[in-house]
């Protein structure tokens, strides 16, 4: 937009006259923004203002009188077999959902993906870009730069990359030597449960030297809760057989749930015996 576009706007936060809002891009040094700025084509010449540079109540504003947020985007549905557990196919339904709306906002918009990712969250934070509530819930707002990482992801690594929490993942551990790093860790942990984060670090590095990345002790431990969490029963079953027998071995499955002690109970018997101590259970 250019400074009279601006003033003709009346937008909330900007002064409604050519001469103020001229002002306010002097002092704000919005010329020097040389990726949210350009020449205007045409006659005249002067300069044309990336809307980013408005304040946020200008922006909102503007994006909601001006804005076609587009056709409503269908909720994703669940796949069978799908790798991810609940709560990353929440992340990555609800992800893939806000992609989708910014796809439509694109297109109905005739917007470049700078130009719908620099205007989206602002569409999305005020309500103009229909959604479920859980979708809602899930991401109540959005940035430009999470917008484009989520493109990324997407594209590097394919839809399901998009449920992974990747807030302290240690990835690094995860790549190093084909994935080897990641079972003497697991080995070492099963075998010495006691080891500090220090300790861990010192036998990764002596054991594998130079295939191992740089990683902090905070990123063995964030690395150890992990697993800890994710191969809790095969440690268990490693580190104290009887329990693990006691406690998962025979425990309820999806088809038989089973929320607290004493809420399913197994017998080894055949169904003739059972029902034949039921009977003389009753007749006692």
């Amino acid at each position: 937009m250019t400074i009279a576009e601006i003033a003709e706007a009346k937008l909330p936060g900007l002064p409604p006259s050519p001469r103020g809002v001229a002002k306010r891009v002097q002092s704000e040094g919005w010329a020097a923004r040389t990726t949210q700025v350009r020449k205007r084509k045409g006659r005249g010449g002067g300069l044309e203002f990336s809307i980013e540079l408005l304040p946020d109540e200008a922006r909102a504003e503007l994006i909601r009188r001006e804005a076609n947020p587009g056709e409503p985007v269908n909720v994703i549905t669940l796949r069978e077999n799908d790798p991810l557990i609940g709560v990353e196919r929440d992340r990555r339904d609800a992800r893939l959902h806000v992609l989708g709306a910014l796809d439509e906002f694109r297109i109905a918009n005739g917007l470049t993906i700078s130009d719908a990712a620099a205007m989206f969250p602002d569409a999305w934070s005020g309500r103009l870009i229909a959604a479920p509530d859980d979708i809602r819930l899930q991401i109540p707002s959005v940035s430009t730069r999470t917008l484009y990482e989520w493109r990324t992801i997407r594209r590097r690594d394919g839809d399901d990359a998009l449920g992974i929490d990747r807030r302290g993942r240690p990835a690094k551990i995860e790549a190093a030597a084909d994935g080897a790093v990641v079972t003497a860790l697991l080995g070492a942990i099963a075998k010495q449960s006691f080891l500090s984060a220090d300790q861990l670090g010192a036998y990764l590095r002596d054991r594998f030297g130079d295939a191992l990345p740089e990683i902090s002790e905070r990123t063995i431990q964030r690395a150890r809760s992990k697993y800890e969490a994710e191969h809790r029963n095969a440690l268990l079953a490693i580190r104290d057989p009887d329990k693990f027998r006691s406690t998962v071995e025979h425990s309820a499955t999806n088809s038989t749930f089973a929320a607290g002690l004493n809420d399913l109970w197994q017998i080894d018997a055949s169904p003739a015996d059972v029902i034949g101590s039921r009977k003389s259970a009753h007749w006692r």
